[in-house]
């Protein structure tokens, strides 16, 4: 077999549980997109070919591997007002996500996350988060059962001075 038809087969196959096919369609998209779906592409980490994409407003990784979300997502990505995270296995969120100004949608369900940064209290237009079925420990479940809204006010309340550290070169 010649080495083109060997890239074809690992390109249209699913190997370690990693549908190349999907995140290859996804690379080749054009930058302005404003929505990308990788749910289900078997990502241990976000590629970083994803975050060329600055004008997303909405972002489906749920159903992956991931155990990480880097900072700079949520720097790369300021318009995202839909970020779907569910069934991972992220054990943190970065505080970085309180940069993110028009985030209406958060969901964290069934990952790994003890503890929400107190910088998501900065994230005003926050109208829905989801985050059953984590091993959350703060906010308390008694702030938790109140709802988005006392969560975010919780959390903006002990976010004190917190001021983010930002790259000046930008």
């Amino acid at each position: 077999d010649s080495e083109e038809g060997q890239l074809e087969t690992a390109a249209g196959d699913q190997h370690d549980g990693v549908n190349y096919t999907r995140l290859m369609a996804i690379a080749a998209m054009d930058e302005s997109t404003d929505a990308i779906d990788a749910a289900r592409c078997g990502l241990v980490v976000i590629p970083e070919d994803l975050l060329k994409f600055s004008n997303l407003t909405r972002l489906y990784l749920s159903d992956n591997r991931l155990i990480a979300v880097p900072s700079d997502l949520f720097v790369q990505m300021p318009l995202l007002a839909y970020l779907d995270l569910r069934f991972n296995a992220i054990e943190r969120v970065p505080p970085a996500i309180g940069k993110l100004s028009h985030l209406k949608t958060l969901l964290l369900t069934g990952n790994r996350i003890s503890a929400l940064p107190v910088e998501l209290g900065l994230a005003s237009a926050l109208t829905s988060l989801s985050v059953t079925d984590n091993p959350l420990v703060f906010p308390s479940p008694e702030v938790v059962k109140q709802g988005v809204r006392a969560i975010v006010a919780f959390l903006r309340s002990r976010c004190g001075d917190a001021v983010f550290v930002t790259r000046e070169s930008e």
